[in-house]
């Protein structure tokens, strides 16, 4: 069985991440997501809260497991990246392979600093030396091709490199096309609303209808929903 891990702050969980996940989703049998649920204020003078985070992971854990039911399992943690290792631990002695998913820089920092150490066959065992562990740091647009049929490759590639702090930053410009597109497609308008007025903003009439990507969108329904 092939098993992917997704670990992190996600602060919030955003159209940059759901890529990775999806990445994920497409290549592995079973994919976990580690989400944290600590506050967090860099990169903007918005404060992401315990409570914005658990808000929004309650909404776009419903969205996910609708669509990918079993493949997906999303849970809570203290500390993601330990999480992400008790995984990797319980696969030592299996057949399985394990695939991480993240930014190079994180990647680099939290699992393949270990590599080479000491410490590499404690986290690692022979995962490494038998070809059972890979660090999956690339981002594919055609994962998400379909959720965006009116955008271009490289309109996507700029979605999928969202960061954080920019994400936070247009929070505090209440730039509400922008943040309506910057949310996972996988939600509804409607949860996408709910998400911004948990982060304290007033929902006007959008200046423009940019954040409307397929017209599923207008009967507040999910691209799946739509097929479906």
């Amino acid at each position: 069985m092939k098993v992917g891990i997704f670990a992190g702050g996600f602060k919030p969980f955003h159209v940059g991440h759901f890529s990775r996940l999806c990445q994920a989703i497409n290549t592995c049998d079973k994919t976990y997501v580690f989400y944290g649920v600590s506050s967090r204020k860099k990169g903007s003078q918005f404060r992401f809260t315990e409570k914005n985070a658990s808000d929004v992971f309650d909404i776009t854990k419903r969205a996910i497991k609708k669509r990918y039911g079993d493949r997906v399992e999303i849970i809570k943690s203290d500390n993601p990246v330990t999480s992400a290792y008790e995984t990797i631990i319980e696969n030592h002695n299996s057949s399985n392979t394990v695939s991480i998913f993240g930014r190079d820089s994180d990647l680099s920092k939290y699992y393949k600093s270990y590599i080479g150490t000491r410490k590499e066959r404690k986290y690692f065992a022979n995962m490494l030396t038998e070809d059972r562990l890979s660090f999956i740091d690339s981002i594919d647009p055609e994962s998400i091709l379909d959720y965006f049929p009116n955008k271009n490759r490289n309109e996507i590639l700029d979605l999928m490199s969202l960061s954080g702090s920019k994400f936070r930053e247009y929070i505090e410009n209440k730039d509400i096309d922008e943040l309506l597109n910057m949310l996972p497609p996988i939600l509804s308008i409607s949860d996408k609303i709910e998400i911004l007025k948990g982060f304290g903003l007033d929902i006007p009439k959008p200046k423009s209808t940019n954040h409307i990507v397929h017209p599923y969108e207008i009967c507040d329904l999910t691209i799946n929903d739509f097929h479906d």
